[in-house]
């Protein structure tokens, strides 16, 4: 299993430690996701940090390192619903077909759900600016296979 992230520029040392955090919530949610689908097949992390070095912060009302620290909140959520998800024999057998799950933030600063769709056998995770999970990510990951 491995991990690629493409940094962000102009990060402080509380951004740098909250990408490290992202980093290891991502590889442990790769090894219980693998786990729960029961797959032989390889699973690869990417973590795209370039949208986030982008945002207007101020325009967010938001501290650039605080986003950053939710980022990998976020992520526990959407692999705790990936795990979930494997319950279910149908998304299980689609599940197991995932080789690479790649992370990104979305271009626009509006949006206020993480949105999900594939590409082949890679899994886009594009979250939202802000970084704040959503309830309705099991639903919309769902939708990517119905």
């Amino acid at each position: 299993m491995k991990i690629k992230e493409t940094p962000m520029a102009n990060t402080g040392i509380k951004g740098k430690k909250a990408m490290r955090l992202t980093a290891e919530t991502m590889e442990a949610g790769m090894t219980e996701f693998k786990s729960a689908r029961d797959s032989t097949t390889e699973l690869n992390g990417e973590v795209d940090w370039t949208n986030w070095g982008s945002y207007d912060y101020e325009k967010m009302d938001q501290e650039k390192d605080d986003v950053i620290v939710w980022v990998a909140g976020s992520l526990k959520n959407v692999f705790n619903d990936l795990v979930e998800l494997c319950e279910d024999e149908d998304f299980k057998e689609e599940l197991q077909k995932i080789t690479t799950i790649a992370v990104s933030g979305q271009e626009e600063i509006g949006t206020y759900h993480i949105d999900f769709s594939l590409d082949g056998t890679t899994l886009l995770v594009c979250m939202n600016a802000d970084a704040i999970s959503s309830t309705q990510n099991k639903d919309r990951l769902k939708a990517v296979w119905e």
